[in-house]
This record gives structure tokens, C-alpha cells and sequence, in this order.
């Protein structure tokens, strides 16, 4: 009772907070997207008057919804990160859970047609990933009550990326776009922004199974897998070295110069990268395709991050989610519900107590205040108390499914 009477000190502490009046854009990683999510989620926890929680995911989304027709909303592009991608996902969201009513069909055609045609022509120019390129857009679509035109988008988005992911020498690397933060052109193995998120968005499409091109996507999960499971590295922790998988793998690499390595440099254990986002991964692919050497691999793999604890050890430093305590407490937690074992439910409750202790810290420092991120749902006071109020909960929440994690 002591640890849920302090989860719900901490969602009320900040969650006046995180209602301050600033302007964030609309975006779902960084705005007021993902503060609708945390309002239809969180709401049930807050407690005291004058706080705007009952019906506010409803009032928000038509707020955006009216900026967009107006041509004075942030969201410009595609994208699923800040983009039309996530406004659509976010709507269907909260469809399912019966705070809005939309017709998709009837009001968001030119938006869908609009998200297709740019999200083919970033996918044949290499941006692939989910953040910032196409396979956010099928992951959106992918969500979405399923019509035929629907089906048949999915179907060419999938041939486009499984080209792009066939044209690299190894054919399971997802090539990198050239963004702005990128400072090199290595391959991303990463869930935030390469392989491991493709895969498993793709892994998502192939158990819907309602596209034609199933057969393909089989053998590149099949390829893949079987790719990074050659990469695992033991760890060498008296070198500073921790994670058993890389988070990049040079452009240059070949399969006999992988072999010849080692160990793999250091690398985040967070949601956004590293060995985490494998682990869910090989759970997830292993029982669709029923097998146990998948799944034992993945247990191994698994169980290599639990000793992982320290800032050097992880690179974590604050509460937030994306490659912070919340988000490692939020993927423990996943990982319990997902593979059955004890050892994730464990390291979900130690990471669960370092998030609470660190939001003291952080609000002491003013980390979000600083990076203007106070109600940002991926390096934000809102998907913090999105985590904690998860913890209070027998069932999934379902907000995991916009980090690739439900």
C-alpha cells in the first residue's frame, strides 16, 4: 500500500505540472498528441480540484484536428514521431477506448492518401525507420479498422521496405536516411530508429495477416533473426563494455569482419536502443514462429541486462521514458507480461523505486522545465506518470502499442 500511495503522490505532484500553460506543437513524441494520450490514460489517478482531466484527450484531439484544417498545425508531414502518422494513431486510440467518434472514411481520405504517397517516396529514398519515415506510416495504417484501400497501402509499403532492406550486402540492415542528428552513415540496429523497430512493426503485419506479401516478410524476420543472433557478443564489464548487441553496425561491415569482433562498444540499455528492444523482439517472433531456440536466446539475452543497474552500466540519468529509469521500468515490466518470467517483474519494481526517487531529483534540477519537455510524452513529466500509473494496473494500458511495446 506504501508504494501505490507514493505512485499516486508523484502522478499528483506533477501532474499540474505538466498542464502549464506552454505550447509544445502538436506532435505525438513531443506534443500535445501525446498529452491526450496521458489525460485518457492517467486521468483515473488525479486527485483534488481544478485540475482538467475528464474528457481533455477528447478536447485536445479537436483542438489539433481544427488547427490542421486551418493549416495552422504543426503537423506538416507524415511522420508518426510529430507527424499525421501519429494524429491518426492517436484518433484510433482513442475510438477504441470510446472518448471520440470519427469516421476515417469519411474525414481523413485526403490525410491517409497524403501519408501513403509520401511515406512510399521517403521509404525508396532510405528512411525507413518508425520515428521519421515509412514504417511509421504502416504501423499507423496497420492500426487503423482495416478496408480494402487500407490492406492495399499496407501491402505496397511492405514491398517498398523489404526492397530497401534487401538492396543492403546482408540483407536485414535498415538503411539510414540521412537525418540531421545522424553524424555518421553506420546502420541502426536500434527500436527508436532502425532494425529492431521495422522488424517489429513488420512482425505485427505478418500476424495480422491480411496483406498478400506474408511469404516475404517471413523470410526477412527469418534472415534477420538469425543475423543478430549471430552479433551477440559476451559482455566484458571490466572494460566498461555491457551490452551484448551493437546499436550500430558499420556500413562497410561484411559478415567475416563482424565475426572478427569481439565486443561491441558501449551502448544505452534503454527503450529507445540497445539489447532490450532485441529481447522483446526474439519473445515476440520466437512464439509466432514456436521456436524454443529463439526463445532460449532470448532469455539469455534477457537475463545478461538484469545485473545492468548503474549509471555507467546503462547510461540512464533521468526519469524520463525514452532512455530513462521509467522507460527501463516500462520495458521490464513489458517483458514480465510478454515471456511469463519472474526475473522481468523484479527488475520492473527495482526500476519502478529508482524512477521514483529520481523525479525529486529532477524537478530539483529543472530538467524538464529546461528543455521546455514538461508535458512530452517520450522525454517528459507525461510519460513518466504515464509508467507509474501502468504499475497500479492488473491489465495492459495499451499506450505501450505507440512505443512498439503493447
Amino acid at each position: 500500500m506504501e508504494l501505490v500511495e507514493r505512485i499516486k503522490s508523484k502522478i499528483n505532484l506533477t501532474h499540474s505540472i505538466i498542464l502549464r500553460d506552454r505550447d509544445p506543437g502538436d506532435g505525438l513524441m513531443t506534443g500535445k498528441l501525446g498529452l491526450a494520450v496521458y489525460q485518457s490514460c492517467v486521468a483515473p489517478y488525479v486527485t483534488g480540484g481544478g485540475v482538467r482531466t475528464a474528457g481533455a484527450a477528447g478536447d485536445i484531439v479537436e483542438e489539433i484536428l481544427e488547427r490542421v484544417e486551418n493549416g495552422q498545425s504543426s503537423l506538416q508531414t507524415y511522420f508518426y514521431a510529430n507527424g499525421l502518422s501519429g494524429l491518426g494513431a492517436v484518433m484510433q486510440f482513442l475510438i477504441e477506448r470510446g472518448e471520440i467518434e470519427f469516421d476515417f472514411e469519411e474525414n481523413f481520405s485526403i490525410i491517409d492518401e497524403f501519408i501513403f504517397e509520401k511515406a512510399l517516396e521517403s521509404i525508396g529514398n532510405g528512411y525507413v525507420e518508425y520515428f521519421y519515415g515509412g514504417s511509421g506510416a504502416l504501423y499507423y495504417l496497420l492500426g487503423r479498422q482495416q478496408g480494402s484501400s487500407i490492406v492495399r497501402r499496407e501491402e505496397q509499403l511492405v514491398e517498398a521496405i523489404m526492397e530497401q532492406v534487401s538492396m543492403d550486402p546482408l540483407g536485414v540492415r535498415v538503411p539510414r536516411g540521412q537525418y540531421p542528428w545522424h553524424k555518421s552513415d553506420d546502420y541502426d540496429l536500434s527500436l527508436a530508429h532502425g532494425l529492431c523497430g521495422v522488424l517489429l512493426i513488420l512482425l505485427d503485419v505478418l500476424q495480422a495477416g491480411r496483406v498478400k506479401n506474408i511469404g516475404g516478410i517471413h523470410s526477412h524476420l527469418q534472415k534477420a533473426s538469425t543475423f543478430v543472433r549471430q552479433l551477440k557478443r559476451s559482455p566484458n564489464p571490466s572494460g566498461g563494455i555491457f551490452a551484448a548487441l551493437p546499436h550500430t553496425i558499420s556500413k562497410d561491415s561484411g559478415l567475416e569482419d563482424l565475426s572478427r569482433t569481439i565486443t561491441w562498444g558501449k551502448s544505452r540499455l534503454a527503450w529507445c536502443y540497445g539489447d532490450l528492444g532485441w529481447v522483446l523482439f526474439f519473445y515476440k517472433y520466437g512464439q509466432y514462429v514456436k521456436d524454443t531456440g529463439i526463445l532460449k536466446f532470448a532469455d539469455e539475452l534477457g537475463e545478461s541486462t538484469l545485473a545492468r543497474k548503474t549509471e555507467e552500466e546503462t547510461l540512464s540519468t533521468t526519469a524520463h521514458f525514452c532512455h530513462g529509469h521509467a522507460g527501463l521500468a516500462y520495458m521490464y515490466k513489458t517483458l514480465s507480461r510478454v515471456s511469463g518470467r519472474r526475473m522481468y517483474v523484479e527488475a520492473g519494481e527495482f526500476w519502478l523505486q529508482r524512477t521514483l526517487d529520481q523525479i525529486d531529483l529532477d524537478l530539483d534540477q529543472s530538467v524538464y522545465e529546461k528543455a521546455e519537455r514538461e508535458s512530452a510524452f517520450l522525454e517528459g513529466l507525461a510519460g513518466i506518470n504515464l509508467v507509474l500509473a501502468s504499475f497500479l494496473e492488473e491489465e495492459d494500458p495499451g499506450w505501450g502499442r505507440f512505443f512498439l511495446i503493447s
